[in-house]
């Protein structure tokens, strides 16, 4: 994936360079049903990038699926979650391509497939292949869609590199869908903020609707943003149809230019999996919270870590900015933001100073603070700074500042509206002392009005520090100190438009396993956060992490250390976390053949449906027919697990047994027997 800045005669010279349907050969669309897509290279996924094309099969399982080119299956795999049924076919050029979703394998590799299971006793199968195993010709069915794993019917198709980098498959030869719609600009939004609640308190408008020029083609706004007035960044809502899709896919390709210089260049051609982490820096992480997964960042990470916003990098009173939006078939849209300096009037397009509101103002103070209390203030974290907004009872000007339990730095708070005063009171990387206030137990408030006599007060603090003063990461405990959250020691585990490096650990319920949780906690992660949970003098059997959501409690998992009495788990999640203790075994219902019942098949299909209430089922499913084992297929969106005996009974009673377990380890075990009838 190309995220760079790239100027001049090189950067036309690299477009021609990067052609990527040149490189490859002419393949062959490996699902004869047709090629409507329901998901592209490219599309938002939690945490990283969808990384290749998704084709629709009617609602279908059983298309059939061919080999793009001569080449043979390099592994194969089997599971109940994620890609479930996977082949991995080597191209005779060295690349490969991947089939997931699959209902079943080509005969022969099904039949090799379906014997490893029997061996082994196991659904879950992982194999590599030499070339002269399973080669297939071009055009050769390998295998069949289906819908195993998760989602619905459908074929998930990847083109990688040799060396196993993810390449956009509408970039390749044979691969292209036919496509003549432009990208379309919905909106642009202001970010960068910091904490987009203040933001909205102080007065500022996030976002603003793109429209067609009447003067032509382009897409513009019908204000001018200033500089001068805060520091922010721009992010474009932009859509794109493919081909017969009816729903919006992500864009190909968007470059944003000034004059002859090129401010960002994305282009969604390659995405290595050691870069997947970025979708969170490229894309926007907050509005995709929301559902919307449309909207662009237009700045890279180095520039969002090493300047302030879009008017350091091109000047107060800079020419028009284009920002060009393509696709892989080669559609492309333009959209113009002008920015003005807002220290002297524009005629044009004059943007209208931000006016804080009050009301907005007081609901911050309810929200993060004491908005009852006899001198009503509140910390308001914004990324890499800490707030402090203070409500007089006076809206006459008065001189407010900030003093630091234990230390001689100080910060005079602003009047933003009336009775309200803000400034920031610490910040992360902050150089001088004003701006590293020691925030340990409290703060104390002094306010100085220009007539009458000062009054102090005492501001208790209650957010964290995720970064000590050397800049390094300090885990984050409880009032109890039952409860840990570590955050990853790395550099990248922060993004620099969404971080945020101060918290506020809140606990609440009662009894034995309190629930905890982090606040703010829409915070973009690229590695996982390690909680820990002191369990007492002794841990019982089941107890695992859970989060706790509006679905219920989800189970985390659980390492326990039995000398320190803790259990640990790791998630990419800030939620609220609880501890709890699974001792019920999963349910089997709906059981087929029902005890005493009697079939006329020699080879019965065994079915049933099952549910686990607290941890969830686990993948270690056991179907035996007279102690044999039969292999077991679970379809884990429905709860069905089925099993046909690959040997034949004879006549008589039969001896069916089953056992599922939860993943903390509790077994349902069930045992039964049927009949074979018949002549």
């Amino acid at each position: 994936m190309k995220f760079s800045q790239i100027t001049g005669k090189f950067f036309v010279a690299l477009l021609l360079l990067c052609n990527s349907s040149a490189a490859f050969a002419d393949y062959l669309w490996p699902l004869p049903f047709g090629n409507e897509l329901t998901s592209i290279f490219g599309d938002y996924r939690t945490r990283r990038y969808h990384v290749g094309i998704d084709m629709r099969t009617g609602g279908e399982i059983g298309k059939t699926v061919v080999a793009p080119e001569d080449g043979y299956v390099m592994r194969v795999r089997t599971g109940y979650f994620g890609y479930g049924k996977v082949i991995y076919y080597k191209l005779a050029d060295g690349n490969t391509c991947i089939f997931a979703h699959l209902s079943a394998f080509a005969p022969d590799l099904e039949e090799f497939i379906q014997q490893r299971q029997i061996a082994s006793e196991s659904y879950n199968q992982d194999i590599e292949l030499s070339p002269d195993k399973f080669p297939y010709k071009r055009g050769q069915t390998i295998g069949f869609s289906g819908a195993t794993g998760v989602g619905a019917p459908h074929l998930h198709f990847e083109f990688r590199t040799p060396d196993n980098v993810p390449v956009n498959p509408l970039t390749v030869k044979g691969f292209e869908v036919p496509d003549n719609s432009a990208p379309v600009f919905r909106n642009l939004r202001l970010i960068g903020f910091g904490n987009d609640e203040l933001a909205r308190a102080l007065g500022w408008n996030f976002s603003y609707a793109f429209r067609k020029s009447p003067k032509s083609a382009d897409y513009v706004l019908t204000v001018n943003l200033p500089c001068g007035l805060d520091d922010y960044w721009l992010s474009a809502e932009i859509v794109d149809k493919v081909g017969k899709s009816i729903s919006n896919k992500p864009i190909y390709d968007v470059e944003v230019r000034c004059l002859d210089r090129v401010l960002y260049h994305l282009r969604y051609d390659k995405v290595p999996f050691d870069d997947t982490y970025l979708i969170d820096a490229q894309r926007n992480f907050a509005m995709a919270q929301t559902g919307n997964q449309e909207f662009y960042n237009l700045v890279n990470v180095h520039n969002a870590r090493t300047m302030s916003g879009i008017c350091e990098m091109v000047g107060q009173d800079p020419p028009p900015i284009e920002i060009i939006a393509s696709d892989a078939a080669g559609n492309s849209s333009k959209a113009i933001v002008r920015i003005y300096d807002s220290t002297h009037s524009t005629k044009d397009g004059k943007f209208a100073v931000p006016k804080p509101d009050t009301i907005k103002l007081n609901n911050l103070l309810e929200k993060y603070g004491d908005i009852d209390g006899r001198h009503p203030a509140a910390f308001i974290p914004g990324g890499d700074k800490m707030y402090l907004l203070v409500k007089a009872t006076t809206s006459k000007a008065a001189k407010v500042t900030v003093h630091s339990k234990g230390s001689e730095s100080s910060v005079e708070l602003n009047q933003v509206a009336g009775k309200f005063y803000l400034g920031v009171v610490d910040r992360i990387f902050g150089k001088s002392p004003g701006e590293r206030m020691a925030l340990r137990d409290s703060v104390y408030v002094v306010i100085e009005p220009a007539v009458g006599e000062s009054k102090s007060f005492t501001v208790p603090t209650t957010y964290s520090r995720l970064l000590d003063d050397t800049g390094k990461f300090v885990p984050l405990i409880s009032d109890d100190r039952r409860f840990t959250v570590e955050f990853p020691a790395d550099t990248n585990a922060m993004l620099p438009l969404d971080d945020n490096y101060y918290y506020k650990l809140n606990r609440s319920g009662i009894g034995k396993f309190p629930n905890y949780s982090l606040e703010p906690s829409a915070t973009a992660l690229t590695k996982q956060v390690t909680y820990t949970y002191s369990i007492g003098d002794s841990i019982p059997k089941g107890v695992g992490l859970y989060s706790v959501g509006g679905k219920g409690l989800y189970y985390l998992g659980g390492m326990i250390d039995s000398v320190k009495k803790t259990i640990t788990a790791k998630s990419y999640v800030l939620a609220t976390i609880t501890a709890r203790q699974d001792t019920i075994p999963p349910n089997i219902r709906q059981l087929r053949p029902a005890a005493n019942a009697v079939v006329t098949s020699a080879r019965p299909k065994v079915s049933f449906r099952f549910s686990d209430e607290l941890s969830g089922v686990s993948d270690n499913i056991d179907i035996r027919i007279d102690g044999k084992w039969c292999i077991p297929v679970y379809d884990p969106e429905s709860g069905e697990v089925t099993a046909v005996s690959h040997f034949d009974l004879s006549r008589g009673k039969h001896k069916l047994e089953i056992k599922v377990a939860d993943k903390t380890g509790n077994v349902r075990r069930m045992s039964t027997e049927f009949t074979r009838g018949g002549k």
